[in-house]
């Protein structure tokens, strides 16, 4: 019962790590979790894979994990024959076939990265199985020391910076993946992990790839501590190699040749126990159960503390009544307020002192004094007695009258009219510039629902657009 509770932590800050993924805001609450590191060739997803006994992530030249992967790994009872997996992307989609999730991966990356590109965005997995341990773990792009082809320049600095992004919060256990047939002193995983843990208190060390070492050689020591302490020491493993993934090789045999390796081996039957996959996921397992248990009071005191300025925000904002009110009311009442906003501005009223003319009062401005301090302005142009005198004899012709045709005012009046065009059109140009103004200002009042307010303020800019161009069409201009 206490370890089926434990492993029920591990649920729980699952649950935390999707919900934080889903929502569209920064949130700074650093969860339990196990960051996985290495360079690109140290064999992290031969680990990760071992770990979950399926092949199910990309594999190439190059970079191929450029974005962050959160694998959280769940234990079904061991009467469930089934194992599938389920992204957060795509909620209630069961992938059943691992190489499908492959794929989902690579797509999914190309989506959010680009093609050469990386990126803090994450990808969330589930997997499913009765075969598996309880965990979650973070597989990070590996680290690389020159970009190769359409790579960007300076891909070597952003991968380290995005590394140490991950690693540095006290609550990531590291988990440094080394390649035992190099120096370890030049360990890329181990440099980065001392620089955020000196004491190396909470990263796990890994060496890969123990049976390629040179024929004479071993890695005892570092096995067993020997060489550098880490607190939580060091666990070799001997994954697939390239022609066994090619030959399909199963995870099963895998397994087995490993623990035959361990036992048989001369340098290592001592620790055998000790080594191997099957007890790295064990160890990681026990390892982020204590590490949750130990931060649970703290991560419980920041979320309460979370909670309650969420709440504070959401009552200020209207949007706790915003629950028992139906959504069509609420889109209602908020179109309605939007609408008061924008008459109340033009209308006057306003409490808020300012040393500019706002909303109405520039409207005012605008038509009484700019626009009419113009036309009062306007002088007669050419409109003497002889002038009209010749204008009334052009359109008598060679029937003169005593009264000149009503003509001649139209054609006089016109001439004159004209002159009002220009100035006109400014009017309706600031006018309809302040119009826009307001519309923007007053759309805070929906700022909570950023696609009801794109779509008012567009629907209004669209109005007063067609309204604007009416006397341009009028005077024949548009």
């Amino acid at each position: 019962i206490v370890g089926d509770t434990m492993d029920q932590l591990i649920s729980v800050v699952n649950e935390l790590h999707d919900a934080f993924s889903s929502v569209k805001m920064s949130v700074s609450l650093p969860l339990p979790q196990i960051a996985v590191v290495g360079s690109q060739s140290a064999g992290k997803s031969s680990v990760l894979e071992a770990i979950v006994g399926k092949d199910f992530l990309p594999r190439g030249s190059g970079i191929v994990t450029r974005c962050p992967l959160v694998l959280q790994l769940v234990q079904l009872p061991q009467t469930n024959t089934e194992e599938w997996g389920e992204f957060l992307h795509l909620p209630g989609k069961k992938f059943f076939y691992f190489p499908d999730i492959d794929q989902e991966i690579r797509s999914r990356t190309r989506e959010i990265a680009g093609e050469f590109s990386i990126t803090d965005r994450a990808i969330n997995l589930k997997i499913y199985s009765a075969n598996i341990l309880n965990l979650t773990l973070v597989d990070l792009p590996g680290l690389v020391s020159n970009a190769v082809g359409d790579q960007p320049a300076d891909i070597d600095r952003q991968i380290k910076e995005m590394v140490t992004r991950y690693i540095s919060p006290p609550n990531t256990i590291i988990l440094a993946v080394s390649p035992a047939n190099a120096d370890l002193a030049t360990s890329y995983s181990l440099q980065l992990a001392k620089k955020v843990d000196p004491e190396g208190v909470r990263t796990v060390g890994v060496l890969t790839k123990l049976d390629l070492m040179d024929r004479g050689t071993d890695a005892s020591d570092i096995l067993m501590g020997k060489v550098m302490h880490l607190s939580h020491g060091f666990v070799g493993v001997v994954n697939r190699g390239q022609h066994d993934i090619n030959t399909s090789k199963s995870m099963q045999s895998a397994r087995a040749d490993e623990r035959a390796f361990f036992q048989n081996h001369p340098a290592y039957s001592a620790i055998a126990d000790t080594q191997g996959t099957e007890y790295l996921a064990q160890k990681l397992n026990y390892i982020l159960l204590e590490h949750i248990k130990s931060v649970v009071p703290d991560l419980k005191l920041r979320v309460d503390k979370l909670m309650d300025s969420t709440k504070k925000q959401m009552e200020k904002l209207g949007m706790l009544e915003q629950k028992r009110m139906d959504p069509g009311a609420t889109m209602l009442s908020l179109i309605k307020a939007f609408s008061d906003a924008v008459s109340h501005t033009i209308d006057g009223g306003s409490t808020d002192a300012s040393k500019d003319l706002l909303g109405g009062a520039r409207l005012d401005y605008i038509f009484h004094e700019c626009f009419a301090t113009y036309v009062h302005g306007l002088n007669v142009k050419n409109l003497t007695d002889e002038y009209i005198r010749i204008n009334a004899r052009n359109m008598a012709g060679m029937h003169a009258s005593l009264f000149p045709s009503d003509h001649v005012f139209t054609a006089l009046a016109k001439q004159q009219i004209e002159r009002l065009e220009e100035p006109s059109m400014k009017c309706v140009q600031f006018i309809y510039e302040e119009l826009i103004k307001i519309v923007d200002n007053c759309a805070v009042k929906i700022d909570r629902f950023p696609k009801l307010k794109q779509a008012v303020v567009d629907l209004c800019r669209s109005l007063l657009t067609s309204i604007a161009r009416q006397p341009y069409r009028t005077c024949g201009l548009s």
